[in-house]
């Protein structure tokens, strides 16, 4: 289950049941505050009420936190944002409110990251989200030297963000079948760990061309779940050190 779902479904069970958790605002607030068309898509989405009146405290207080959270970002970032996700404050399965979260114009299933209130206001992954192209780009080009005429698709994941600074990522990739395969996956791997922020996580798939040439960022994994694979080339950073070693499908 990709994680937009897993948050979708968490929201729904989240929002309808009520637990009787303190209401977070004033009797007055409460009684004059009034739906915008965000919150009412949100709550149909969820197939619930849209009607202010009939939703109980906890979930008033629910929708109008995921609000709060969305304007903090559009406030932050000056872009509109859309909803992904929510999971509400749960003391009894220790579940800490997070909201999640796509800038207007991304991929809903591939774009999303969390939003989480704070002691000081609100913290945000965006990061993780935005500084994602120069580094898939930068990958992509050391790859490109590296296969010539050879298809492959890599997916890369910024890991780890202090600041703007991006201090770890992982990679895995797809590369097309030839006779020098594991001699071109070997030295992709060894160019990637000479960029500063490139850490632990890194995997070959080599397959046929043809599938390939098909693959997104939204599809790639389906497309590997076809038994297409040839070889895999897996490396770990382990305690004594690193290990890679090639895994035969075949």
């Amino acid at each position: 289950m990709n994680k937009v779902k897993k948050y979708i479904i968490l929201t729904v069970i989240i929002l309808v049941a009520y637990i009787g958790v303190r209401s977070v605002i004033s009797d007055i607030q409460r009684k004059n505050y009034k739906l915008n068309d965000r919150q009412i898509a949100i709550l149909e989405e969820m197939d619930m009420t849209t009607d202010w009146e009939e939703l109980t405290n906890y979930q008033q207080d629910c929708i109008m936190s995921i609000e709060k959270m969305l304007e903090y970002l559009e406030k932050k970032y000056d872009k509109e944002f859309c909803y992904g996700g929510y999971i509400a404050e749960n003391g009894l399965y220790n579940d800490k409110e997070e909201l999640l979260a796509y800038a207007k114009g991304d991929n809903r299933e591939t774009d999303c990251f969390g939003v989480r209130p704070t002691k000081f206001g609100y913290e945000d992954d965006y990061a993780y989200i935005y500084l994602l192209p120069e580094y898939e780009e930068k990958y992509n080009e050391q790859i490109k030297e590296i296969v010539g005429e050879s298809k492959f698709f890599n997916y890369t994941v910024i890991e780890e963000v202090k600041g703007q600074k991006v201090i770890r990522t992982s990679s895995r990739m797809a590369l097309s079948y030839s006779e020098n395969y594991k001699e071109l996956g070997e030295e992709i791997y060894k160019t990637l760990r000479k960029n500063d922020e490139f850490a632990d996580n890194f995997i070959i798939y080599v397959l046929d061309e043809k599938y390939i040439e098909q693959m997104t960022r939204e599809n790639w994994e389906d497309i590997l779940d076809v038994d297409c694979l040839i070889d895999m080339y897996d490396c770990m950073e382990l305690s004594s050190g690193i290990s890679a070693y090639w895994e035969s499908e075949e």
